[in-house]
């Protein structure tokens, strides 16, 4: 039992190391795609709401204007603002207090090496904490197992929430081009 607690799984064993290594570069990278798709939509979705809320003003202030003009516009906003919120939160950092208990370290429930975990604890506190970790090996094996653990659901976060931002974005686009269209038809009906 002793044995177990001083040795690592991951050290010495290449096909592990590669493993790990491959696994924490792909999800960084992936965590690099999610956020410039989230810069991506935030963008796009600024674009429209800056060519689309004059027109709706303009819209507003004529006097033969039809509520049912309207709606197109309110359509295609809200469908904005609401990509822009979920693009936005994508991008966000999860919350973390940056804090950590020296006993979860000592019995590997915990890793010093993500940012999140120490930013606020002192230097006095981390510097024992990660020599008692870097002096275990199991200690480190649990660490890279939690670190990647979390990293995998950080860039799961990141693109359920993208994947809402586009079905939010394509819905809206979709119904307000349809209620254009629409309305295009009623008021051409009203002037022949």
């Amino acid at each position: 039992n002793k044995k177990s607690n001083t040795t690592s799984l991951i050290s010495g064993n290449k096909a592990a190391e590669m493993l790990f290594k491959t696994s924490l570069r792909n999800h960084i990278n992936l965590t690099k795609i999610a956020d410039n798709k989230a810069n991506i939509m935030l963008s796009i979705n600024a674009l429209i709401l800056t060519f689309a809320l004059p027109l709706l003003y303009q819209q507003m202030g004529t006097s033969n204007s039809s509520w049912y003009f309207m709606v197109p516009f309110f359509v295609l906003g809200g469908t904005c603002v609401l990509s822009m919120i979920n693009a936005a939160l994508a991008t966000r950092r999860g919350k973390s207090l940056g804090k950590f208990n020296p006993a979860d370290i000592q019995a590997g429930k915990g890793s010093l090496f993500f940012f999140g975990n120490f930013f606020n604890t002192p230097l006095s506190t981390y510097s024992p904490a990660m020599k008692q970790s870097l002096a275990n090996p199991s200690n480190l094996d649990d660490s890279a197992i939690i670190d990647l653990y979390f990293l995998g659901k950080s860039v799961g976060r990141k693109f359920m929430l993208l994947r809402r931002c586009y079905s939010f974005f394509l819905i809206g686009i979709t119904t307000s081009a349809f209620l254009f269209v629409i309305n295009i038809g009623i008021g051409l009906r009203f002037y022949l």
